[in-house]
Formats: C-alpha cells, sequence, structure tokens
C-alpha cells in the first residue's frame, strides 16, 4: 500500500479518537457526569465496554499506521497518539475491573454482538515500536556483554 493509505488511515483512527473522547467519555461534561451518577452499574458496565473496544479498534488503526509509516515525522506523531490510546485503554480496563467486582478476566461477548464483531477484536497486539526499542536494547547489552568478554578473556 502506498503512504497515502496509511495517511487516510491514521487520519481515520485520529477522528475515531476525538468522536471517543467527545461522545463516549463521560467524565468530559458535567451532565455527562450526573447521567452517569444515574445509571446502574450493568449500565456503566456496558457503557466502557464499549469504549473499550472503540479504542482497541483506534489502537489497532495507529499500530498498523505506525508500523507502515516511512516519515519520521509522522511515526514521532502516531507513536505520541499510540502512548495516549494505550494510557487510556488501561484507564478503562481498570474502571471495568470496578465494575467487575475486581474480577480482571471480563466477559465482553454481549458487547461484542451488540456491535457486530468478532472475538479477535478484543486481543490487543504488542506495539512494534515495543519491540524495536526493544531490539536495540539488545543489540546494546550484546556488545556491552562481548566488551567485558574481551576484557575479561
Amino acid at each position: 500500500m502506498s503512504n497515502v493509505t496509511f495517511d487516510l488511515q491514521w487520519k481515520e483512527a485520529m477522528v475515531e479518537l476525538l468522536d471517543e473522547l467527545e461522545l463516549l467519555d463521560p467524565m468530559s461534561s458535567l451532565t455527562a457526569q450526573e447521567m452517569m451518577a444515574t445509571q446502574d452499574n450493568v449500565e456503566k458496565f456496558q457503557h466502557y465496554s464499549t469504549m473499550y473496544i472503540r479504542y482497541l479498534q483506534v489502537f489497532r488503526k495507529l499500530e498498523e499506521s505506525y508500523d507502515q509509516m516511512v516519515h519520521p515525522q509522522k511515526r514521532m506523531d502516531i507513536k505520541k497518539a499510540l502512548e495516549a490510546v494505550m494510557g487510556r485503554l488501561l484507564e478503562v480496563k481498570e474502571l471495568l475491573i470496578d465494575l467487575n467486582k475486581q474480577v480482571v478476566f471480563i466477559n465482553l461477548d454481549d458487547v461484542l454482538v451488540d456491535l457486530k464483531l468478532a472475538p479477535d477484536v478484543l486481543e490487543v497486539p504488542v506495539p512494534r515500536f515495543f519491540i524495536e526499542d526493544q531490539a536495540r536494547a539488545l543489540e546494546e547489552r550484546e556488545k556491552l556483554l562481548d566488551v567485558l568478554l574481551m576484557q575479561a578473556g
């Protein structure tokens, strides 16, 4: 695919992210906070589950755009957005755990059916920049070990 394709995918992911921040984040406005206060835990769980899945979809798009992007400046911007989305995913996951009586394993089957999505949507891929950064650290560690072995041997 071309650069234009991944530029469009990046823009689409950012628009979806902005939509999530505006529409689905109940903590963004006072009226939304009041509305969430009147809902029971099941409705809150449904709300945050949907939010979690949508953030995962945005995360996947950003991650693929990051991996395929050639321009280093754009990659840095996408990486910042990816890190922000990962942080938000962790926050929403923590809210889901709290609403799920502190059980870490969350059943999102009903939400997947409502959104007409396959279960593989819930799989969280390891961001490729983690792998790249780790590869650099491993190379440096190997070089250090080689130098130490040369000095000792």
